[in-house]
């Protein structure tokens, strides 16, 4: 399965990060001045806590990374000598009606499910579906709680297809048909693979809470027209990709919950432009290409022309001038190694803490949607 190319990933970092070259070697230069809209934070010497680098991995990691690597090579199966059993996927497609009105249906898309996991219904609307073949249809009813949402919610689904994944076994044989000498062999691979990754997560997050302090520390009265057209197109695109709707769609007429969401998200764009503005950082062609050059090696492209068919070179060059950014606040930061342990326990107080503060809605939306952008996909 081809990887879905995820810009300002990690994974970029062979591209050479320095801060130099002229203003006219710059690719990612834009017809405006980011320092004009916006008022910059401290963004050196910040502090912030990394979890110390792993030496190794536990036993349950290690084949935790080996399940992984596996199941990216399972071949899917569809079942039709028997009815559904808990494990497997179901293709549905449903219509979901409220007294009586249409207020959610697939169309022409059909949704794919796991039964088990609870995805589209609780346990007891999936034990409706266990059992079940193509063709099949079930009323299913959800109860839309007791004082948010007190009514229900009858969906009308019919089965398309039922199906699962056979995951190859760890064998020597299939060891060497993936370019190793043994199943120990690949298995030591996969795990050192797996280690590198792990450690590499620990730079990336601490990288992105040092940006995200700078943003939350600068302010902006204005932007320029076309960043926020620009922005709006880029996050339409995404809900569009991730979830089958339009941006305006998610926001079912809320303009202005809407407005805030790209608002909050350019901020983070004007400010690393206006760092990148004062530190000298570009983007150099030759670093452009380099990158262009592993996102095709990395993701599974056939060749540069299908991954500039999805991705403009605009796109690439704000995705790069990113990552350099949070590379130039790491350098300058004062970064604090902690255990596992000590690292998560003050996440979850920070969690808690904004739990009892004044988060709006629409942040907290913004906040999980650009997650989901910046998160590499497989």
């Amino acid at each position: 399965m081809k990887k879905k190319l995820v810009l300002a990933a990690a994974a970029l970092a062979a591209v050479s990060m320095t801060a130099c070259g002229s203003q006219s070697e710059n690719v990612a230069a834009k017809d405006y001045k980011a320092s004009d809209y916006v008022t910059l934070g401290t963004y050196t010497g910040l502090e912030v806590q990394q979890v110390r680098e792993k030496t190794g991995l536990t036993d349950e990691e290690t084949q935790s990374a080996i399940d992984d690597a596996l199941e990216q090579d399972a071949t899917e199966r569809e079942i039709t000598d028997r009815v559904s059993e808990e494990g497997d996927y179901l293709d549905i497609s449903y219509t979901c009606t409220q007294n009586g009105e249409v207020v959610d249906e697939t169309g022409d898309s059909d949704a794919a499910m796991q039964l088990g996991q609870y995805e589209y219904f609780d346990e007891d609307g999936e034990k409706q579906l266990l059992g079940t073949k193509a063709g099949d249809t079930r009323t299913i009813v959800v109860d839309g709680g007791e004082e948010e949402d007190p009514q229900s919610y009858t969906y009308e689904v019919t089965v398309k297809r039922v199906y699962t994944y056979d995951i190859p076994e760890l064998t020597d044989d299939y060891a060497r048909e993936q370019g190793y000498d043994s199943a120990g062999d690949m298995k030591k691979a996969v795990a050192a693979d797996a280690l590198e990754s792990t450690n590499e997560d620990y730079v990336s997050s601490a990288k992105d809470e040092l940006l995200q302090d700078v943003v939350s520390n600068s302010t902006n009265d204005d932007y320029p027209q076309k960043l926020y057209d620009e922005t709006l197109k880029q996050l339409d695109q995404s809900y569009q990709d991730f979830f089958g709707i339009t941006v305006e769609d998610a926001f079912d007429g809320d303009e202005d919950s809407l407005r805030s969401m790209v608002e909050d998200t350019l901020l983070q764009e004007l400010v690393v432009e206006a760092i990148a503005e004062k530190e000298h950082i570009v983007v150099t062609q030759d670093e452009l290409d380099t990158y262009k050059q592993q996102a095709v090696d990395q993701y599974g492209y056939d060749d540069i022309s299908s991954l500039e068919a999805e991705y403009s070179d605009d796109t690439m060059a704000e995705s790069l001038l990113n990552e350099k950014v949070r590379d130039f606040l790491y350098e300058k930061a004062k970064v604090t190694y902690v255990s596992e342990d000590e690292y998560y326990a003050a996440e979850d107080a920070d969690a808690a803490d904004q739990d009892d503060s004044t988060v709006s809605d629409t942040e907290a939306f913004s906040e999980d949607i650009v997650d989901e952008m910046t998160d590499e996909q497989e």
